[in-house]
């Protein structure tokens, strides 16, 4: 499906738990998602977002160079869709 998959696109989700992700959040206690990219990271300001809702913790289920088609793709170099040392900052 790559860029049109129906979960790289939030706003086919209800009521996103993040804007910017299609997201819900699970038994209030923790947010299932789509994956991060980078691009997503900094359009929505999400390590703001990620401060507000309370999240201390990301737990990347993405195997490297996994769907490298799907939404932005994978960083070549790091092999997810997203750079985690750029979380690991805040």
């Amino acid at each position: 499906m790559g860029k049109m998959c129906k979960h790289e696109n939030y706003k086919n989700c209800a009521n996103p738990a993040i804007d910017g992700l299609h997201s819900e959040w699970v038994f209030n206690l923790m947010i299932g998602s789509q994956r991060l990219s980078d691009r997503l990271i900094k359009e929505y300001d999400m390590i703001e977002q990620f401060k507000v809702k309370g999240v201390k913790a990301i737990f990347n289920l993405e195997e490297p160079g996994e769907h490298p088609y799907c939404g932005d793709g994978i960083i070549d170099k790091i092999g997810f869709s997203y750079s985690p040392e750029n979380l690991m900052r805040h």
